[in-house]
């Protein structure tokens, strides 16, 4: 009897693991035979297309202008019957293209957690030989790269549709200053009294544009008592600017 009792556990423990292996699966990978993109209608700014005719027009990063395919195909699915995932957070194709975007590269997901009864995963919709949507997703395909760009570290960067910075655009420069030897120079009115100036170019980025700003800068200054003046010669040391 207790040997019977222990094959009869046996072969229940048995079927609840490769019960729960294949639930896992189905939860997990979902991976089914292929479907056809052309199959699927979305809508992209408002005009109507197949998805394949929407990545053929790269109307997914660049936006549509007209429609092509304006009925769902028979037999198809709406945009709103294929379900994606933008790193991991699970939404319709539709919604995808519609209000939150392709940006998921970064985090990419293979499986799905949602319990969808009519419609496609991504996983599903192939797009070329052996790549499905959800590949092209998760590889960045449907992101705009040089989207913009914007100032960072006083350079010019461009950064893709999601916001992600890429490479430099435009080198602003180094703020520099003239070279100078100070006794050599000329004293001139100015300031307290009388100063030593000299040139610097400030350099930066502003606005996505780099400037360029010319300034005088004082490097020495004195003090005088009631005026200053400057005698009418044409080189230094002889024609610096004296106090009175």
């Amino acid at each position: 009897m207790n040997l019977k009792k222990r094959c009869m556990y046996t072969i229940v423990g048995l079927l609840i693991l490769v019960i729960g292996i294949f639930t896992v699966y189905a939860i997990v990978d979902k991976e089914k035979s292929w479907h056809d993109f052309s199959d699927i209608l979305v809508i992209v700014d408002g005009f109507n297309m197949t998805l394949e005719e929407a990545i053929y027009y790269d109307v997914l990063i660049s936006g549509a202008t007209q429609s092509y395919t304006v009925e769902v195909p028979n037999p198809g699915h709406s945009a709103d019957e294929i379900w994606v995932s933008i790193s991991g957070n699970e939404t319709t194709l539709q919604d995808a293209i519609s209000t939150t975007g392709f940006c998921g590269y970064d985090s990419p997901s293979f499986s799905y957690m949602s319990n969808m009864t009519l419609g496609q995963f991504a996983s599903e919709i192939e797009i070329s030989p052996g790549t499905s949507l959800q590949d092209a997703i998760n590889n960045g395909s449907f992101i705009a790269s040089h989207n913009s760009f914007a100032c960072d570290d006083n350079d010019i960067y461009w950064y893709n549709s999601c916001g992600v910075r890429e490479e430099k655009k435009q080198e602003c420069g180094a703020s520099e200053c003239q070279p100078y030897n100070l006794a050599a120079m000329c004293w001139r009115c100015g300031g307290p009294g009388r100063i030593k100036s000299i040139t610097c170019t400030d350099r930066g980025c502003s606005s996505g544009a780099c400037y360029a700003t010319a300034r005088t800068q004082i490097v020495a200054s004195e003090n005088c008592a009631t005026g200053c003046a400057t005698p009418k010669c044409y080189y230094c040391p002889d024609c610096s600017a004296i106090c009175y």
